[in-house]
């Protein structure tokens, strides 16, 4: 009892510092302070019309008991800080997400704006729900688009939005791009995957990456728990040049593949099994497999 006590303990301690290492002293959604409002420039980027302060994901796993269906919750949460007039453009928000046969979806949209009224206090206004648009195909297969803006936006201000992106059928996360059209102060990554699912990744970076993770035990259940965490620092933006390849190619990321622990044990013994499930990975992949049915003009 005393050694499982301790355990018990030790696995509660890691998981406290992890928690506290993600959270990263974020400032709370929905919060603003009064420096981010009156900050003038980007520290490591001066000349910057607008900026990333915070930009954070985190996935987890959901598996109904009786079918067995997964699904993956990815939240999202980004806040910005606008400092010129050619930076309004980072204002406006355009969420695409692919479906097929309505698998995903977005829920759970939150959005504030915040700028200092003539007494130099805190004036922070809601995006209402009514000036979120939704563009939604009834095509089998879909890419679909959420987009807003936000109002009185000025020299100055700061805009935040969060979301749910919820995937059902499917073993795939989506890459983490740290790196952006305008800088990124902290730009950090959380990936909650229980036992049953074996997770790979591949940094392609240049700055340095901070990393953590920990490991939660259900009494050697299916469903114990492996958190990671990667956080990258004072990123500089990403400049678009003439006839380059695609932009997101060009970005630092993290890249990942998922597959069942089972499917893992038997590519270590079979190269075609190995093959036939990177196919079947790939095939349901919004950038390559489902462009198959993107429609193209002309």
């Amino acid at each position: 009892k005393i050694i499982v006590g301790k355990i018990f303990l030790i696995t509660f301690l890691l998981f406290t510092f992890l928690n506290a290492f993600a959270q990263e002293n974020l400032p709370e959604f929905g919060k603003v302070d009064i420096a981010e409002l009156t900050m003038k420039e980007c520290s490591f980027e001066k000349n910057a019309d607008a900026m990333n302060l915070i930009k954070t994901a985190k996935i987890s796993f959901e598996v109904n008991a009786f079918t067995g269906i997964p699904k993956i919750y990815t939240e999202y949460r980004v806040r910005k800080k606008i400092f010129t007039e050619h930076g309004f453009s980072a204002a406006n928000i355009n969420i695409l997400y692919a479906s097929r046969s309505r698998s995903s979806k977005i829920t759970n949209i939150e959005a504030f704006i915040y700028n200092l009224d003539e007494n130099g206090k805190i004036a922070k206004e809601k995006v209402d729900k009514n000036q979120i648009f939704k563009e939604k195909s009834n095509a089998k297969s879909s890419i679909n688009k959420i987009a807003f803006t936000f109002p009185d936006v000025k020299k100055g201000s700061v805009i935040e939005y969060k979301y749910t992106k919820v995937d059902k059928y499917s073993l795939r996360i989506e890459p983490w791009f740290f790196q952006d059209v305008i800088p990124t102060a902290v730009s950090s990554f959380t990936s909650v995957t229980p036992a049953f699912v074996a997770m790979s990744y591949h940094l392609l970076v240049v700055n340095p990456v901070e990393q953590g993770s920990s490991y939660k035990k259900y009494y050697n259940s299916i469903f114990n728990e492996d958190t990671r965490i990667f956080t990258m620092h004072d990123i500089l933006s990403f400049k678009v040049e003439p006839f380059m390849s695609s932009l997101k190619d060009n970005l630092q990321r993290l890249e990942f593949s998922l597959m069942p622990i089972t499917s893992a044990q038997a590519m270590f013994r079979n190269a075609d099994a190995k093959m036939n499930f990177n196919n079947f990975l790939l095939l349901k992949a919004r950038y390559f497999g489902l462009q198959f049915d993107k429609p193209v003009e002309g």
